[in-house]
Protein backbone atom coordinates (compact mmCIF):
# COMPACT_ATOMS: atom_id res chain seq x y z
CA UNK A 1 0.00 0.00 0.00
CA UNK A 2 1.37 3.30 -0.82
CA UNK A 3 0.16 6.75 0.28
CA UNK A 4 1.11 9.95 -1.70
CA UNK A 5 0.43 13.75 -1.30
CA UNK A 6 1.44 16.83 -2.95
CA UNK A 7 2.50 17.34 -6.55
CA UNK A 8 4.70 15.47 -8.90
CA UNK A 9 4.98 12.29 -6.69
CA UNK A 10 5.69 9.33 -8.35
CA UNK A 11 4.96 5.66 -7.66
CA UNK A 12 5.98 2.15 -9.25
CA UNK A 13 4.86 -1.19 -8.38
CA UNK A 14 5.72 -4.13 -9.83
CA UNK A 15 4.18 -7.89 -9.53
CA UNK A 16 5.58 -11.47 -10.44
CA UNK A 17 2.74 -14.35 -9.68
CA UNK A 18 -0.28 -15.05 -8.16
CA UNK A 19 -2.63 -13.46 -5.25
CA UNK A 20 -0.92 -10.06 -5.55
CA UNK A 21 -2.24 -6.64 -4.30
CA UNK A 22 -1.02 -3.59 -5.10
CA UNK A 23 -2.41 -0.36 -3.83
CA UNK A 24 -1.74 3.15 -4.58
CA UNK A 25 -3.55 6.58 -3.48
CA UNK A 26 -2.24 10.21 -4.13
CA UNK A 27 -4.00 13.40 -3.40
CA UNK A 28 -2.73 16.40 -5.20
CA UNK A 29 -1.02 17.92 -8.61
CA UNK A 30 0.85 16.10 -11.50
CA UNK A 31 1.27 12.92 -9.99
CA UNK A 32 2.40 9.56 -11.79
CA UNK A 33 1.37 5.69 -10.69
CA UNK A 34 2.38 2.72 -12.78
CA UNK A 35 1.53 -0.68 -11.82
CA UNK A 36 2.82 -3.89 -13.21
CA UNK A 37 1.42 -7.38 -12.51
CA UNK A 38 2.34 -10.67 -14.53
CA UNK A 39 0.28 -13.68 -13.36
CA UNK A 40 -3.18 -14.43 -11.87
CA UNK A 41 -5.08 -13.75 -9.58
CA UNK A 42 -3.29 -10.53 -9.24
CA UNK A 43 -5.07 -6.92 -8.19
CA UNK A 44 -4.63 -3.46 -8.70
CA UNK A 45 -6.27 -0.47 -7.44
CA UNK A 46 -5.49 3.22 -7.84
CA UNK A 47 -7.03 6.00 -6.42
CA UNK A 48 -5.93 10.04 -7.66
CA UNK A 49 -7.63 12.87 -6.70
CA UNK A 50 -6.82 16.33 -7.61
CA UNK A 51 -5.58 17.19 -11.43
CA UNK A 52 -3.54 16.26 -13.89
CA UNK A 53 -2.79 13.27 -12.16
CA UNK A 54 -2.34 10.26 -14.39
CA UNK A 55 -2.45 6.19 -13.75
CA UNK A 56 -0.88 3.27 -15.65
CA UNK A 57 -2.11 -0.37 -15.28
CA UNK A 58 -0.73 -3.15 -17.15
CA UNK A 59 -1.81 -6.92 -16.63
CA UNK A 60 -0.24 -10.27 -18.03
CA UNK A 61 -1.95 -12.83 -17.58
CA UNK A 62 -5.57 -14.28 -15.96
CA UNK A 63 -8.25 -13.48 -13.37
CA UNK A 64 -6.75 -10.46 -12.65
CA UNK A 65 -8.61 -6.76 -11.63
CA UNK A 66 -7.75 -3.87 -12.39
CA UNK A 67 -9.27 -0.92 -10.53
CA UNK A 68 -9.00 3.12 -10.94
CA UNK A 69 -10.82 6.06 -9.73
CA UNK A 70 -9.80 9.52 -10.21
CA UNK A 71 -11.70 12.98 -9.15
CA UNK A 72 -10.52 16.07 -10.57
CA UNK A 73 -9.97 17.43 -13.64
CA UNK A 74 -7.34 16.96 -16.38
CA UNK A 75 -7.02 13.09 -15.34
CA UNK A 76 -5.44 10.34 -17.35
CA UNK A 77 -5.89 6.85 -16.90
CA UNK A 78 -4.78 3.71 -19.27
CA UNK A 79 -5.44 0.39 -18.39
CA UNK A 80 -3.78 -2.80 -20.21
CA UNK A 81 -4.71 -6.47 -20.01
CA UNK A 82 -3.81 -9.84 -22.14
CA UNK A 83 -5.04 -12.97 -21.49
CA UNK A 84 -8.49 -14.20 -20.24
CA UNK A 85 -11.28 -13.12 -17.60
CA UNK A 86 -9.30 -10.25 -16.48
CA UNK A 87 -11.58 -7.22 -15.16
CA UNK A 88 -11.02 -3.29 -16.00
CA UNK A 89 -12.89 -0.71 -14.02
CA UNK A 90 -12.33 3.23 -14.34
CA UNK A 91 -14.44 5.39 -12.51
CA UNK A 92 -13.58 9.46 -13.44
CA UNK A 93 -15.64 12.30 -11.78
CA UNK A 94 -14.71 15.67 -12.83
CA UNK A 95 -13.91 17.62 -15.84
CA UNK A 96 -12.09 16.71 -19.05
CA UNK A 97 -10.85 13.43 -17.35
CA UNK A 98 -9.53 10.82 -19.67
CA UNK A 99 -9.66 6.78 -20.01
CA UNK A 100 -8.40 4.23 -22.11
CA UNK A 101 -8.48 0.63 -21.65
CA UNK A 102 -7.23 -2.01 -24.14
CA UNK A 103 -7.78 -6.21 -23.62
CA UNK A 104 -7.00 -9.08 -25.29
CA UNK A 105 -7.54 -12.39 -25.02
CA UNK A 106 -11.19 -13.69 -24.10
CA UNK A 107 -14.00 -13.48 -21.37
CA UNK A 108 -13.18 -10.45 -20.35
CA UNK A 109 -14.71 -7.49 -18.70
CA UNK A 110 -13.99 -3.28 -19.36
CA UNK A 111 -16.54 -0.81 -17.24
CA UNK A 112 -16.22 2.60 -17.25
CA UNK A 113 -18.14 5.50 -15.51
CA UNK A 114 -17.61 9.38 -15.72
CA UNK A 115 -19.48 11.82 -14.42
CA UNK A 116 -18.60 15.66 -15.36
CA UNK A 117 -17.69 17.56 -18.19
CA UNK A 118 -15.45 17.11 -21.21
CA UNK A 119 -14.33 13.63 -20.47
CA UNK A 120 -13.37 10.93 -23.03
CA UNK A 121 -13.71 7.03 -22.60
CA UNK A 122 -11.80 4.43 -25.07
CA UNK A 123 -12.42 0.73 -25.08
CA UNK A 124 -10.38 -1.49 -27.34
CA UNK A 125 -11.36 -5.30 -27.02
CA UNK A 126 -9.18 -8.37 -29.79
CA UNK A 127 -10.81 -11.17 -28.87
CA UNK A 128 -13.73 -13.65 -28.25
CA UNK A 129 -16.88 -13.31 -25.57
CA UNK A 130 -15.58 -10.05 -24.19
CA UNK A 131 -17.69 -7.27 -22.37
CA UNK A 132 -17.48 -3.62 -22.56
CA UNK A 133 -19.94 -1.21 -20.60
CA UNK A 134 -19.23 2.64 -20.69
CA UNK A 135 -22.05 5.10 -18.51
CA UNK A 136 -21.33 8.74 -18.72
CA UNK A 137 -23.61 11.26 -17.38
CA UNK A 138 -23.07 15.51 -18.01
CA UNK A 139 -21.97 16.99 -20.66
CA UNK A 140 -19.81 16.72 -23.60
CA UNK A 141 -18.90 13.73 -23.08
CA UNK A 142 -17.57 11.16 -25.60
CA UNK A 143 -17.31 7.44 -26.04
CA UNK A 144 -15.47 5.08 -28.28
CA UNK A 145 -15.62 1.46 -28.09
CA UNK A 146 -14.07 -1.30 -30.32
CA UNK A 147 -14.35 -5.05 -30.31
CA UNK A 148 -13.09 -7.42 -33.04
CA UNK A 149 -13.37 -10.91 -32.47
CA UNK A 150 -16.70 -12.98 -32.06
CA UNK A 151 -19.36 -12.98 -28.69
CA UNK A 152 -18.47 -9.73 -28.09
CA UNK A 153 -20.84 -7.67 -26.48
CA UNK A 154 -20.84 -3.62 -26.10
CA UNK A 155 -23.00 -1.24 -23.69
CA UNK A 156 -23.39 2.63 -24.11
CA UNK A 157 -25.15 4.47 -21.62
CA UNK A 158 -24.94 8.04 -21.70
CA UNK A 159 -26.97 11.08 -19.62
CA UNK A 160 -27.07 14.38 -20.59
CA UNK A 161 -26.15 17.16 -23.40
CA UNK A 162 -23.89 16.97 -26.25
CA UNK A 163 -23.00 13.67 -25.69
CA UNK A 164 -21.61 11.42 -28.27
CA UNK A 165 -21.10 7.50 -28.66
CA UNK A 166 -19.45 5.51 -31.43
CA UNK A 167 -19.24 1.42 -31.24
CA UNK A 168 -17.29 -0.34 -34.10
CA UNK A 169 -17.64 -4.21 -34.14
CA UNK A 170 -15.76 -6.96 -36.79
CA UNK A 171 -16.45 -10.70 -36.23
CA UNK A 172 -19.11 -12.83 -35.56
CA UNK A 173 -22.25 -12.68 -33.15
CA UNK A 174 -21.60 -9.03 -31.70
CA UNK A 175 -23.81 -6.96 -29.74
CA UNK A 176 -23.85 -3.15 -29.18
CA UNK A 177 -26.65 -1.48 -27.59
CA UNK A 178 -26.81 2.80 -27.16
CA UNK A 179 -28.68 4.20 -24.51
CA UNK A 180 -28.73 7.70 -24.88
CA UNK A 181 -31.54 10.19 -22.64
CA UNK A 182 -30.88 14.05 -23.05
CA UNK A 183 -30.21 16.54 -25.69
CA UNK A 184 -28.08 16.86 -28.88
CA UNK A 185 -26.82 13.74 -28.57
CA UNK A 186 -25.61 11.45 -31.59
CA UNK A 187 -24.50 7.65 -31.70
CA UNK A 188 -22.69 6.17 -34.42
CA UNK A 189 -22.31 2.49 -34.51
CA UNK A 190 -21.00 0.06 -37.49
CA UNK A 191 -20.79 -3.30 -37.80
CA UNK A 192 -19.06 -5.41 -40.35
CA UNK A 193 -19.53 -9.36 -40.22
CA UNK A 194 -22.06 -11.82 -39.54
CA UNK A 195 -25.00 -12.60 -37.36
CA UNK A 196 -24.26 -8.89 -35.47
CA UNK A 197 -27.32 -6.78 -33.85
CA UNK A 198 -27.18 -3.59 -33.00
CA UNK A 199 -29.77 -1.59 -31.03
CA UNK A 200 -30.13 2.25 -30.06
CA UNK A 201 -32.54 4.05 -28.16
CA UNK A 202 -32.55 7.74 -27.95
CA UNK A 203 -34.74 9.79 -25.70
CA UNK A 204 -34.64 13.38 -25.85
CA UNK A 205 -34.70 16.29 -27.96
CA UNK A 206 -32.53 16.74 -31.31
CA UNK A 207 -30.77 13.55 -31.07
CA UNK A 208 -28.76 11.70 -33.98
CA UNK A 209 -28.26 8.10 -34.39
CA UNK A 210 -26.46 5.97 -37.56
CA UNK A 211 -25.90 2.65 -37.83
CA UNK A 212 -23.84 0.48 -40.86
CA UNK A 213 -24.10 -2.95 -41.25
CA UNK A 214 -22.11 -5.01 -43.97
CA UNK A 215 -22.04 -8.81 -43.83
CA UNK A 216 -24.90 -11.06 -43.48
CA UNK A 217 -27.93 -12.00 -41.31
CA UNK A 218 -27.29 -8.56 -39.16
CA UNK A 219 -29.87 -6.62 -37.54
CA UNK A 220 -30.55 -3.09 -36.66
CA UNK A 221 -32.90 -1.66 -34.57
CA UNK A 222 -33.22 2.26 -33.24
CA UNK A 223 -35.71 3.80 -31.26
CA UNK A 224 -36.23 7.57 -30.73
CA UNK A 225 -38.71 9.15 -28.42
CA UNK A 226 -38.77 12.88 -28.70
CA UNK A 227 -38.92 15.62 -31.26
CA UNK A 228 -36.14 16.84 -33.79
CA UNK A 229 -34.44 13.14 -33.54
CA UNK A 230 -32.68 11.76 -36.86
CA UNK A 231 -32.30 7.90 -37.88
CA UNK A 232 -30.33 6.67 -40.70
CA UNK A 233 -29.36 3.06 -41.06
CA UNK A 234 -27.61 1.74 -43.77
CA UNK A 235 -26.81 -2.13 -44.68
CA UNK A 236 -25.10 -3.71 -47.33
CA UNK A 237 -25.10 -7.87 -47.63
CA UNK A 238 -27.27 -10.73 -47.41
CA UNK A 239 -30.37 -11.25 -45.06
CA UNK A 240 -29.76 -8.09 -43.05
CA UNK A 241 -33.00 -6.52 -41.29
CA UNK A 242 -33.71 -2.88 -40.08
CA UNK A 243 -36.12 -1.37 -37.71
CA UNK A 244 -37.05 1.73 -36.84
CA UNK A 245 -39.16 3.40 -34.50
CA UNK A 246 -40.12 7.31 -33.97
CA UNK A 247 -42.64 9.22 -31.86
CA UNK A 248 -42.90 12.42 -29.88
Amino acid sequence: YNAQVGGFNLDMTGQIGRHNRASTVQAGYRNFSATGQLGYRNRASTSQWGARNFSLTGQLGSHNRARTVQGGYHNGSITLQAGHRNNAETIQFGVDNQSLTAQGGSHNDATTVQKGIDNGSTTLQAGHRNDAVTVQEGVDNASLTAQVGAHNDAKTIQKGKDNGSATMQAGVNNDATTIQKGKDNAAVTAQTGVDNSSTTVQKGKDNAAATTQVGADNSASTQQTGSGNVSITSQVGVGNSSTVVQSN
